[in-house]
C-alpha cells in the first residue's frame, strides 16, 4: 500500500514538473514574440508621432494663405498623432504583459511559481470555508435568546 502511494505521488509530481516546463517554454516564446512586436510598435509610434508634428507644423505655417489642402494636412497630422498615441498605448500594454511573463519565468526558476489552476483550487477552498463559517455563525445567532433589559 505504501509503495502505491509513493508511486502515485511521484507520478503526480512528474505531471506538475512537466506542466511547469511547458509553462516556461510557452512564457519564453510569448515573451520573445512580444519583444519583437514591441520593437516594431515603438519604431512605428515614433515615426508616426514625428511625422504628424512635421505635417501639422508645415500646414499651420501656411495660415496666411489658407487653402483646403492645408486644412486637410492639419487634420491628417492630428489623425496621425491620435494613431501614434494608440500605438504607444498598445506598446505599453505589451510591455506590462512581457514584464508579467518575466516575473513568472523568475518564479518558475526559483520554484515559487503557482499555476492558475492551483490558484483557482485554493480560491474555491477558501470561499467554501468562508461560506461554511458564515452558515455556522448564522446558526449560532439564531439560537441565541434575546434577554429584554
Amino acid at each position: 500500500m505504501r509503495s502505491t502511494e509513493t508511486s502515485i505521488n511521484h507520478r503526480v509530481q512528474d505531471i506538475f514538473n512537466e506542466n511547469k516546463i511547458n509553462d516556461l517554454k510557452r512564457f519564453m516564446t510569448k515573451r520573445q514574440q512580444l519583444n519583437s512586436c514591441n520593437m516594431k510598435l515603438r519604431y512605428l509610434h515614433y515615426i508616426m508621432h514625428y511625422s504628424s508634428i512635421l505635417i501639422t507644423t508645415i500646414a499651420a505655417s501656411y495660415q496666411e494663405h489658407p487653402t483646403d489642402t492645408f486644412v486637410k494636412m492639419i487634420w491628417v497630422g492630428l489623425t496621425m498623432n491620435i494613431l501614434s498615441s494608440l500605438i504607444g498605448s498598445f506598446e505599453k500594454m505589451n510591455k506590462s504583459v512581457s514584464n508579467k511573463l518575466l516575473s513568472d519565468i523568475y518564479k518558475i526558476k526559483s520554484n515559487t511559481y503557482i499555476d492558475e489552476c492551483e490558484m483557482i483550487d485554493s480560491f474555491r477552498e477558501t470561499s467554501s470555508t468562508k461560506s461554511n463559517n458564515t452558515d455556522s455563525n448564522k446558526k449560532h445567532q439564531n439560537n441565541e435568546k434575546v434577554v429584554p433589559v
